[in-house]
């Protein structure tokens, strides 16, 4: 499969040494077998490499694809804010009047506003990523209609991270207020900005046949033992369990390429204007912000101090992957690592990358 560009500069990548020197020492230092990573301004794209295994003996490469989870969350936010746009759906209108009864959802949810979703502000919970992938379709509805607000964080102005009912909501009012499915939605909306670039939603029987031999999948020891996700290589987890809710599959090249179209499009200013100031956020233990489904003021993230006031970013479930867009410096850079384990650890190597991928921005 040929991997076109939306930029010219992303087939020209001239190799540097930082980035790839720091992921060197991670690899050797944590569960992870390897990396993928894209640094990139305004104008070239400064380094685009790949060490290590892909995850099951098979080489990492800058075309290796893998499951984006939350990394892919920017990307799915501004694909609803645009259909919500479109469709004359207030982002402060509430989810239960927006969704007219077409989801049934409990009253405490029907009462959050639309962009509390984006923002990680809705604290609901009681749908949680293992439930809802093993459920069948028809008993996911049901999951959806029994998650609850956590008054408590809520009223106190806190966030949650990873709320999954929020991003399936999402996706249930964009179909509602556009009479189209999310990921159909989400599809189009890629293939118009940027053609055949290795970033996927939900994936078709062919998109997959596509890419099949270049899917890597992560390694995990949360249970005390590294094992391969095989399931990531399967049609089925990339067709039921990938998407608009779930975050897609993609390369950092090809989020990099949609990093590159949203700071030239001025789409951040928009971003910008949504934040309302950091928060407690029960589930990461710290206190911090999100807008417009990024996340802003990046050093409470475990960004470190690179990155200027006004950058963005996203971190994928577990921390192992990030997407980081910096209007103020015009660098966009993103990462994967394919190890999942305490993620503590691996947010502890998240300053020392970003800080080398700066220093190849130059």
């Amino acid at each position: 499969m040929t991997v076109a560009s939306p930029d010219t500069a992303l087939a020209s990548k001239r190799p540097r040494t930082a980035t790839r020197l720091v992921f060197e020492e991670m690899l050797c230092r944590t569960v992870a077998l390897g990396a993928q990573w894209t640094v990139a301004t305004a104008d070239e794209v400064c380094t685009s490499g790949a060490i290590g295994e892909a995850g099951t003996q098979s080489v990492m490469t800058v075309d290796t694809v893998h499951k984006l989870w939350c990394a892919a969350k920017p990307l799915t936010a501004l694909v609803a804010m645009d259909a919500f746009e479109a469709a004359g759906v207030e982002l402060d209108a509430a989810v239960g009047d927006v969704l007219g009864g077409t989801t049934p959802v409990n009253p405490e949810v029907g009462e959050v506003a639309v962009r509390d979703l984006l923002d990680h502000r809705a604290c609901i919970r009681g749908l949680t990523i293992p439930e809802f992938l093993l459920a069948s379709r028809r008993a996911r509805g049901a999951l959806v209609a029994s998650a609850s607000v956590d008054s408590e964080a809520r009223g106190a102005g806190r966030t949650r991270y990873s709320d999954l009912a929020a991003w399936v909501l999402l996706s249930e009012i964009a179909r509602t207020a556009t009479g189209r499915d999310a990921d159909e939605l989400l599809r189009e909306w890629l293939h118009r900005r940027f053609g055949d670039v290795d970033l996927f939603g939900r994936m078709t029987r062919e998109e997959f046949d596509g890419v099949r031999g270049r899917i890597g999948c992560y390694v995990s020891n949360l249970a005390g033992v590294a094992r391969p996700w095989l399931t990531d290589r399967t049609f089925e987890f990339a067709s039921e369990y990938s998407g608009f809710a779930f975050g897609g599959y993609g390369t950092t090249d090809a989020l990099v390429a949609f990093g590159l179209e949203v700071l030239r499009s001025g789409r951040l200013d928009r971003v910008q204007a949504l934040r309302r100031g950091p928060a407690d956020d029960v589930l990461l233990g710290r206190r911090c912000e999100f807008a417009g489904g990024f996340m802003v003021g990046l050093a409470d993230h475990g960004f470190g101090h690179a990155p200027g006031a006004g950058a963005v970013a996203h971190v994928g479930w577990m921390g192992n992957s990030f997407l980081l867009i910096d209007p103020d410096r015009q660098v966009v850079a993103a990462a994967i690592t394919n190890g999942i384990e305490d993620p503590t650890r691996l947010a502890e190597w998240r300053p020392r990358i970003v800080e080398r991928m700066y220093s190849d921005a130059g």
